[in-house]
Parts: C-alpha cells; sequence; structure tokens
C-alpha cells in the first residue's frame, strides 16, 4: 500500500514526509523540539557531522580518487540510497533511523582517518616527487 500510494502520489507522500522529519531524526514533533532545545541541539549536531561526512568524503575522492576512498565513497552512497528508499516505501520511524545515525557518526571519523592514512602513504614514498620539494624546502 505505501509503495502504491508513493507512484500514485509522489509528492504528496513527500511532503508528508518532509513535513514530519523531526519525527524520523528526532523522535518528536517539531513543537516538542522548540521546547527541549538541548534534544534538537544534539540531533541537529549529529545530522552535521553525518552531512559534513559525506560531503568530505566527496572532496577527498574528487581530489585524490583513490580505491579507498573509492570504495568507502560507493558504500556510503549505497547505505544513504538504501535507507532513503526504506524510509520512502516502508518505515518512517525514529528506531529505523539508528542505523543512519550511527553511520553518520561514525562516518567522518572514517573518512579523517582514511584521509589522514593516505596522506602519510604518499608522504612516505609512493609520491616522491612532492617529498622531495618538502625537503629542498627545509626547516
Amino acid at each position: 500500500m505505501a509503495v502504491k500510494s508513493t507512484l500514485l502520489h509522489p509528492f504528496g507522500v513527500a511532503k508528508v514526509k518532509l513535513d514530519n522529519f523531526s519525527f524520523l531524526w528526532w523522535g518528536r514533533s517539531w513543537s516538542q523540539l522548540w521546547s527541549q532545545p538541548l534534544i534538537f541541539l544534539e540531533d541537529a549536531v549529529l545530522l552535521l557531522l553525518s552531512l559534513g561526512g559525506l560531503v568530505l568524503l566527496a572532496k577527498n575522492t574528487a581530489q585524490q580518487c583513490t580505491w579507498p576512498l573509492i570504495l568507502m565513497s560507493v558504500a556510503a552512497g549505497f547505505f544513504v540510497l538504501a535507507n532513503i528508499a526504506l524510509f520512502t516505501f516502508l518505515h518512517f520511524e525514529w528506531r529505523f533511523s539508528l542505523p543512519l545515525r550511527c553511520g553518520g557518526f561514525f562516518l567522518i571519523l572514517w573518512v579523517l582517518s582514511l584521509s589522514k592514512r593516505l596522506e602519510h602513504r604518499r608522504l612516505d614514498g609512493r609520491d616522491t616527487r612532492e617529498v622531495q620539494l618538502i625537503d629542498r624546502a627545509g626547516p
């Protein structure tokens, strides 16, 4: 029934889901969130970290274009798309957003860690031209 209503009235379903986004991410209505600002702030920071992780991953992948970053981008993309499909067609409750919230929290840490490891690997001799330039500059 959810798939049928989404196919017959996609904009109406999207409007209802976006109007009720607070129930998906925070588990509360907008009016409840404004009366509990700490809960709003906590999950707003988590949402910004998740979006920041996706932006940083896309930026690093575009700049470095290494296989680990490409694979991480594909995995993160499929994870986000799978959750969007889940929320679009099936469930729309706070508990079903927990994997997305957890993945979003750790995504920025994984991206920063992988970027740092790739940078160290590059400077340890794989990109010798840049290492030579750094050595020539000296202390």
